[in-house]
């Protein structure tokens, strides 16, 4: 197959992104995406990353193919999640303890890490879709409710309430998971305590 049109249609295939990693694993040295940039055929937006001529590019899908340790949490999974009607204006991830976010922060200015223990990192961990329609990890709905409860003097007052009233609001809520996640991120009275009061 013509290394070029292996090239393009893999860019197709993944987002619009290809790796220099991933390249080279199918015999596509890196001089070649290199050349291909230079002839302005496709385009590299980071450091060993390349992606399809003039492409709409989403940021959220750009930040966690540098890395597969990141989950969007917080603020941004409460706007994932529609609890809350403002657009963040920091980026706010989930990191493992140890992990050096210094790369990203360089990259992304408006970023906003949280760091926690390796053993509750991937707890409510799902795939969902970006407001652009790209594949991401964030935390569930429920582990999202735990986190800004645990943290609640970190998050802007009105944004928490907003948050609170309409997650509790909801008739269909995972009573069930909720209670385990508090459990486990040490916030299960806090948690009872709104569900007594919100449902």
């Amino acid at each position: 197959m013509n290394k070029n049109r292996y090239i393009l249609e893999q860019l197709l295939k993944n987002d619009g992104f290809i790796y220099v990693k991933e390249a080279e694993q199918h015999g596509i040295d890196r001089f070649k995406l290199s050349y291909l940039a230079n002839e302005n055929k496709i385009d590299r937006i980071a450091h060993g990353i390349y992606a399809l001529k003039d492409e709409f590019i989403d940021e959220y899908v750009l930040l966690q193919k540098t890395s597969d340790r990141v989950i969007y949490s917080y603020h941004t999974a409460l706007y994932f999640h529609d609890l809350s009607d403002r657009v963040p204006s920091h980026i706010h991830i989930t990191v493992p303890q140890g992990y050096n976010a210094s790369r990203l922060k360089r990259r992304h200015e408006n970023l906003k890490v949280h760091y926690v223990k390796k053993d509750v990192l991937d707890l409510g961990k799902v795939k969902g879709r970006s407001p652009f329609g790209g594949e991401i990890i964030l935390y569930n709905i429920e582990r999202t409710i735990c986190d800004v409860v645990k943290n609640k003097d970190k998050i802007d007052p009105q944004i928490f309430t907003h948050a609170i009233k309409q997650y509790f609001s909801n008739k269909q809520i995972n009573v069930r998971e909720l209670i385990k996640y508090a459990d486990i991120l040490n916030v299960e009275n806090e948690i009872r305590q709104y569900l007594e009061v919100l449902q």
